[in-house]
C-alpha cells in the first residue's frame, strides 16, 4: 500500500516481527504472522498483546495489518481503541517506574509502594489479556486506596501518586464507556 519507512524487526522472544508502512493519512503497522501458531486476529490475546506493545513503542497508526496466509486489516476504530489502551499502559508503566525509584528510599516507602505496584501490575496484566472489565474494576479499588503516611516526607510522593492514579482511573473509565469487543472489526480481508 505504501512505502515501508522502517525495516521489519522483532523486539524480543514471543513478539511479532513488524514493519511500519507509510500511508496517506498516517502510518500502518504490518505484523508478520506467517510463522505464528495462533490464527491471527486482534481478538486473540497474543496478537492483541503484541499490537499493544508495538503501539506503546511506535505510536497509534491509522491501520494494523496482520499478515499470514490471510491478510487482516483493522482500521481507525480498532486503532483508536488500542491506542487508548496503550496510552493507559504507558501511564501505568510510568507510575510503576516512579514507584520503583521511590521504593529504594527506605522501608517506610516499601509499605506504601509494594501494594500499589502490585495493583498496577494487575491492571497491566488484565489490559494485555483482553480482560477490560477486570482492569476497570481494579481501578475502582485504586481510587479508594490511601497513599503515604503522616510523615512530612510522604506528602509530595503521595500527592503525585494520587494525581497519576486518578488519571489512570479516569482513562480506564473513559475506555469502559467506548470499548467493546465489537469495536475491533476487520475492515478488509484479502
Amino acid at each position: 500500500m505504501g512505502k515501508t519507512v522502517k525495516k521489519a524487526r522483532s523486539a524480543a522472544e514471543n513478539e511479532c516481527e513488524y514493519s511500519i508502512g507509510k500511508r496517506r493519512n498516517g502510518s500502518e503497522i504490518v505484523m508478520e504472522c506467517g510463522t505464528c501458531s495462533v490464527v491471527p486476529g486482534l481478538d486473540e490475546q497474543r496478537c492483541f498483546r503484541n499490537a499493544l506493545g508495538i503501539m506503546q513503542r511506535e505510536g497509534v497508526p491509522v491501520a494494523i495489518t496482520l499478515r499470514s496466509h490471510v491478510e487482516r486489516r483493522y482500521g481507525l476504530e480498532a486503532c483508536a481503541s488500542l491506542g487508548r489502551i496503550s496510552g493507559i499502559l504507558n501511564k501505568v508503566d510510568s507510575l510503576l517506574a516512579q514507584l520503583n525509584r521511590d521504593s529504594g528510599k527506605g522501608d517506610a516507602c516499601m509499605a506504601c509502594v509494594k501494594p500499589l505496584a502490585g495493583k498496577l501490575a494487575m491492571i497491566d496484566s488484565r489490559l494485555k489479556s483482553l480482560d477490560l472489565n477486570s482492569a476497570v474494576t481494579s481501578a475502582w479499588g485504586l481510587e479508594r486506596d490511601e497513599f503515604g503516611s503522616n510523615r512530612p516526607a510522604c506528602a509530595d510522593c503521595s500527592g503525585m501518586t494520587r494525581v497519576q492514579v486518578a488519571d489512570i482511573v479516569k482513562n480506564l473509565r473513559a475506555l469502559e464507556k467506548i470499548v467493546t469487543r465489537g469495536a475491533i472489526k476487520i475492515s478488509e480481508a484479502v
